[in-house]
This record gives structure tokens, sequence and C-alpha cells, in this order.
């Protein structure tokens, strides 16, 4: 997530810091370097949302072709396996929305951000 910009961080183009629930403070960089990708997708963005728990699916998908960490276990993960938009060009990507916080500070109120798409709710920030 994002850098402290009391010890000089810069989270631009971005509005927040770490422990804010603006882009700022959520996104943070990533990079996958692969044989297993077409040398096409060399220096593109990914700009949907990707959420640290879709590693593991997206992983496992790309590296032995399924999604799923044991088809038909009890293990259970909330990832979304996204191999598919990383690698082709898809016409929705799977992560529709996103879930970024729920906090509960008791007396003094609530805090949390869910997102859909382009759009972000941000309550108590």
């Amino acid at each position: 997530n994002g850098g402290c910009s009391s010890n000089a961080a810069s989270n631009a183009p971005f509005r927040g810091e770490k422990n804010s629930l603006y882009e700022g403070g959520v996104r943070t960089a990533a990079f996958i370097h692969s044989p297993l990708l077409d040398q096409t997708l060399r220096g593109t963005t990914y700009d949907s949302p990707f959420h640290m728990v879709d590693w593991l699916p997206t992983i496992l998908q790309g590296i032995v072709g399924v999604g799923e960490i044991t088809p038909g276990s009890s293990v259970v993960h909330n990832g979304l396996n996204q191999w598919d938009a990383l690698t082709k060009v898809v016409d929705h990507p799977p992560r529709q929305s996103y879930l970024y916080n729920l906090e509960d500070y008791g007396d003094v109120g609530f805090r949390g951000a869910v997102g859909y798409g382009s759009m972000k709710l941000l309550v108590g920030e």
C-alpha cells in the first residue's frame, strides 16, 4: 500500500497515504516476469482491480493450468483467477467489485470503502 508522506514518500499521482482509503493508501505497484508470457505483453499495464488474494489462483493457472488450489477439496480461497485478463484481451475483468476495508471505531464511527468498476465509495474517511 501507499507510503507515509511524513517519511518523504510520494504516492503521486494518487491522493492519500498509508492508512488512508484513498488510492494513494491502497494501491501498490507489481510486475510479472515469466517466459510463459507472450513477448507482446512486455511493458503493458493492467488497470483493472487486482487484490492480493488473486495472486494464488492466477499463478496456479499460469503454471499448472488450473486456477483452483485442489478441485473438490475443502480448501477455500477468496481470490479470482485473473490469468486470462493478464495475458489476453478480455471484455470484462474478473474482478468488478472490491472491498477495500471495513473498520468500526466504536463511538467514533465507521470507516470503509468499496469499489465497483472505476467508482469508489468512501465512508468516514
